[in-house]
């Protein structure tokens, strides 16, 4: 059976654990940064596509390559008939991006929309209903997505988006430091709070030039929120979802921002850094630790090896609170969902086009497009895949960003075998996920469908929070100041989403 139909089989608490042990030998990559700017299919100088298909338009999350100069677009033309324009949203402020495109009337045919975004965009109307379309010309999606994964897609029972269910149940991220700075300073890895911030005082007094902590102005550290006993957005306090911001830890967790912004322990530049910005301060030596993760290793690895041949990096593992309880928040449920626009002219195709690639038969276009040809990209070995080199990467290293459905009974053995052709990737992975099991707190929403009456407000109110911890780090505002802002979140929503969430975990906890 699927590990994700076992969860809801078993119950979704028992099979996420069983996920999670697979997810071990399984999981998906995503796009860091980037900007807008297309790629059409007809680059090249290829023939055009059939003409009784449009162009369509495909609008994706930030991406931190070249969508311009990607070999699988042309595939994907050549299997599925249909020519195809990509845009990128910016890495900066994306969820501004995409709300000011489709208020104004979108050209696009095609959403790849974090859960989030969809819960936004589908409160406001903005999506089209595909539950007809689906049903005539969606065969294929509806083999490759299990019924219970498309609920993740539905509004008031209508079907407006198509789930791409996490493929991996894993630890992403984590704080990546200097081990060989810590050798020559003669320091060992921190457990608690207490010690990580002893650790960056010890690097600030040997090193005036090193930054102890470069982070992007992101708040949500999970190595560091967990010695405050903190872990995703929302959190299991007495068989209730407690949100983040109203936890008991939260005053003390932004002391600490404080404490390290204060003392310089944190980068100076933490409110303008950019997420690449951070990572080539990291592989020049320039800064001791960074906020990171298993495929963001792929680059700075490779950079720092080549500025500082000696060095040599590792994760902390996710710090002790003071009841020596540590744990990190793991997230389940749909990594992203693919949505038509409701003022797009091409709805009807959008949705052949979609299904279309999840063809497992006749040809089989969902592999051909997730990995290529047997025997020339790939290999199979006791039912796992393993990437021929160069071959594979030429055309297939961001196959990821340009689909628009997984099949879940075979995505998860496909990725693994595409990190496991980064050994740098590899290593890192296995090591934020080495306790799993022991760490690991799932996201308790991650399988709660979107509501047009609960989960509208989850975007603006994360830029809330988001702005308001920002200010106080900076000193603009106390942490004192955190109980004025829990009515202002309450206000703008909070309180009413926290009402639907708990209303739907009661009834599915």
């Amino acid at each position: 059976m699927n590990m994700l139909g076992a969860m809801r089989k078993n119950g979704w608490r028992k099979g996420l654990i069983m996920l999670a042990a697979v997810s071990l030998l399984a999981g998906c990559s995503s796009g860091e940064s980037g900007g807008s700017s297309p790629a059409a299919g007809n680059a090249g100088g290829s023939s055009a596509a059939p003409a009784a298909n449009p162009t369509l338009k495909f609008l994706g999350i930030s991406a931190n390559f070249d969508i311009n100069k990607q070999g699988i677009i042309e595939e994907i033309k050549r299997l599925t008939g249909y020519n195809v324009e990509y845009y990128s949203l910016p890495a900066d402020k994306p969820d501004e991006k995409l709300n000011i495109e489709v208020a104004s009337g979108t050209d696009k045919d095609i959403l790849t929309l974090s859960p989030a975004q969809f819960a936004q965009l589908s409160a406001q109307g903005a999506l089209a209903d595909i539950t007809d379309l689906v049903d005539k010309y969606g065969a294929n999606i509806k083999k490759a997505v299990l019924p219970e994964s498309m609920e993740l897609g539905k509004v008031d029972g209508k079907l407006l988006g198509i789930p791409n269910m996490r493929d991996n149940i894993t630890i992403s991220r984590g704080i990546e430091l200097r081990t060989d700075l810590m050798k020559e300073y003669g320091l060992t890895m921190p457990t608690t709070p207490e010690e990580f911030y002893a650790l960056l005082k010890t690097v600030k007094e040997r090193d005036k030039a090193i930054i102890p902590l470069s982070l992007s102005p992101e708040w949500k550290i999970n190595t560091l929120m967990s010695g405050f006993t903190l872990y995703g957005d929302w959190n299991e306090v007495d068989g209730k979802l407690v949100p983040l911001v109203k936890m008991p830890g939260m005053k003390d967790y932004l002391s600490y921002l404080v404490r390290l912004y204060q003392e310089g322990l944190l980068d100076a530049d933490y409110a303008i850094n950019k997420g690449a910005t951070v990572n080539e301060k990291f592989s020049s030596g320039k800064a001791f630790s960074i906020y990171s993760g298993w495929n963001g290793v792929a680059q700075t690895v490779p950079a720092m090896k080549k500025a500082l041949p000696n060095a040599t990096t590792d994760f902390v593992m996710p710090l002790k609170d003071k009841n020596g309880k540590a744990g990190v928040d793991v997230p389940v449920g749909a990594i992203r969902i693919i949505a038509i626009p409701k003022a797009s002219k091409n709805i009807e195709h959008a949705v052949k086009f979609m299904d279309k690639q999840l063809q497992r038969e006749n040809p089989d276009i969902f592999s051909q497009l997730n990995m290529g040809q047997e025997g020339v990209t790939y290999k199979i070995e006791n039912g796992q895949y393993y990437l021929i080199e160069p071959a594979f990467s030429e055309k297939y290293s961001y196959t990821w960003w340009f689909v628009t459905g997984i099949d879940e009974k075979v995505a998860p053995t496909m990725w693994l075998g595409r990190i496991r052709r980064d050994p740098n990737m590899f290593n890192a992975y296995e090591k934020l996920n080495v306790s799993l099991k022991e760490l690991a707190v799932y996201d308790p929403i991650g399988y709660m469908p979107p509501k047009s009456d609960s989960l509208k407000f989850r975007q603006s109110l994360q830029k809330l929070e988001s702005d308001f911890v920002l200010e106080v780090v900076l000193g603009n505002k106390k942490v004192s100041d955190l109980d004025a802002f829990i009515k202002q979140w309450d206000e703008a929503g909070g309180s009413q989403m926290e009402k639907t969430v708990n209303e739907w975990y009661a009834s599915h906890k």
